[in-house]
Order: C-alpha cells, then sequence, then structure tokens
C-alpha cells in the first residue's frame, strides 16, 4: 500500500485539504490501534490519513523507535496511505505532490491495514509482531469481543452463510487456493506456529463465549484463512471483507462488504 509522510501537524488539517483537493469527504475515527484518523472509503477503495505515533506503544516495554509506526520518518507527524482503484490513487498522488511537494514517498514494504509482506510469503519480525498482536486482542477481548459473540444470533448467522451461494463460493476458492500454496511456501516454522495458535484460540475464545463449537469452528476457519493468506501475501478482495468484519467486532455475512469499517480499538 503507497503511502507518504507529510509536513503537518495534525490529520484533521490533511484530511481538510486533501478532502478539498480530490472532492471527497474523510470521516474522523478513533481506534486503539490507528489513534484518531481520518478515512474516505468508496466502493472499491479507501484513503486513511493518521498520526505517525504508535497508540499502543508502552515506554517501559517497548523499544523507544517503536512510538513511530514509520521510525524513519519520526521527523514526520503525520502519514497517509491509500489502496484501491488505479484512478483514486493517481489523483491521490498528484494532490499530494501539489499540496505537500515535499512529502516523502514511503517505500512499499507492507501489504494490509495490518503489517504483512507484500512480496511472497511473509517471514520477519514484522509478520511476527502482527500475528502476536492477533493473539494479544483475542486475550484481551478487544478482538472476538465475548459480548458481541453472546448476543448474536448464531442461528441466524449461520443460516445466512450456509445459504448465500456467493459467499460460500468465495470462501471455498479461496481456502482451496491458500491449501494448495500452503504446504510449499516458504513461511518460516515460528509463524507458521503462531498461525496455529491463532487457529486454536480463536475457536477456544468464542467457543467461551457462546457455548457453541460450531459458530467457533467457522470463526476459527476464518482465522486461519485470514493469517494465511497473509502469510502467503494474497491481496484479495473476500479475504479483505473477512478481516474488516473481525475487527470491527462483527461475524462475517454476506452482506459485510456493503459494512463501513470502524475497528475496534487494540
Amino acid at each position: 500500500m503507497p503511502s507518504y509522510a507529510l509536513p503537518a501537524q495534525h490529520p484533521d488539517q490533511v484530511a481538510e485539504r486533501l478532502g478539498a483537493a480530490l472532492d471527497v469527504v474523510f470521516e474522523r475515527r478513533d481506534s486503539g490501534y490507528w489513534g484518531e484518523y481520518f478515512l474516505h472509503r468508496d466502493q472499491d477503495s479507501e484513503i486513511r490519513i493518521y498520526r505517525n505515533q504508535d497508540p499502543m506503544h508502552e515506554p517501559r516495554a517497548d523499544p523507544a523507535a517503536e512510538r513511530f509506526f514509520e521510525p524513519a520518518y519520526s521527523a514526520f507527524a503525520v502519514l497517509t496511505e491509500a489502496r484501491g482503484h488505479p484512478e483514486l490513487l493517481s489523483r491521490w498522488r498528484a494532490a499530494v505532490a501539489m499540496l505537500f511537494p515535499d512529502a516523502p514517498l514511503i517505500p512499499e514494504k507492507y501489504d494490509g491495514e495490518q503489517a504483512v509482506p507484500r512480496d511472497g510469503p511473509a517471514s520477519g519480525g514484522v509478520v511476527e509482531e502482527w500475528l502476536k498482536s492477533i493473539l494479544r486482542r483475542i486475550a484481551g477481548g478487544t478482538l472476538l469481543p465475548a459480548a458481541a459473540f453472546a448476543e448474536l444470533d448464531r442461528d441466524a448467522s449461520l443460516d445466512a452463510r450456509d445459504h448465500d451461494k456467493e459467499f460460500e463460493a468465495r470462501w471455498v476458492r479461496l481456502s482451496e487456493e491458500i491449501k494448495c500454496r500452503w504446504a510449499a511456501a516458504n513461511v518460516a516454522e515460528d509463524l507458521r506456529a503462531l498461525a496455529e495458535d491463532i487457529r486454536r484460540e480463536s475457536f477456544l475464545a468464542v467457543s467461551r463465549a457462546t457455548t457453541q463449537h460450531e459458530i467457533a469452528s467457522y470463526v476459527s476457519d476464518d482465522f486461519d484463512l485470514i493469517v494465511r493468506g497473509k502469510l502467503l501475501a494474497l491481496e484479495d478482495p473476500f479475504l479483505d471483507q473477512l478481516w474488516r468484519a473481525y475487527d470491527d467486532g462483527r461475524f462475517p455475512r454476506p452482506h459485510d462488504q456493503h459494512e463501513p469499517h470502524n475497528p475496534r480499538p487494540r
């Protein structure tokens, strides 16, 4: 995902200027992961503006450099990133160049809203931290929150997925693609082990919240698909759709492609 480091003091200043230049509206949001940020999303594209400061950084436990999302650009207070339709990306790049001519383009190292390598099977500390953050969020209840799943109409949710042929076909297609690529993929053993941990912990979290193994199995299978797909660096809108639902605290259903994304606090 392309991104720029911007010489601005606050994301709202950038959202106002960039929104006017692109003739789009940015929605202000708050997240435990992103902090205060601004988002524009249409059907197949999005632009995000946020502080270059990690709100999850713990000064007593984390290295000082990790207080920044982009430590190499710590002199810049605001970041913006975009993905989606090439026409919007082109307009976004042109608007950034016009409004912030000194803004450096950050090399594309990652893909997706969580840090995941783009080029080939994943490895290294960035991906390991992403996987561990999922486990921390499950343990802390900010991912797969017990209250949301306890209140969920589970039978209706499962029926909605089972009876939607398009959703099922997309899930099965992606599952088969990942299965074919996984065995021979160059994914480190410690990352494979973390993927298994996430599958197990996601099942246990939902099972405890609902006392129903069926929906817990659906959830753990979804997380297995999300994690292994990201470790294989797959770029697939359906994979993103599944992750956005869980990141919002929802169980993925066929209508989710039309839902706005409101990430839960990390």
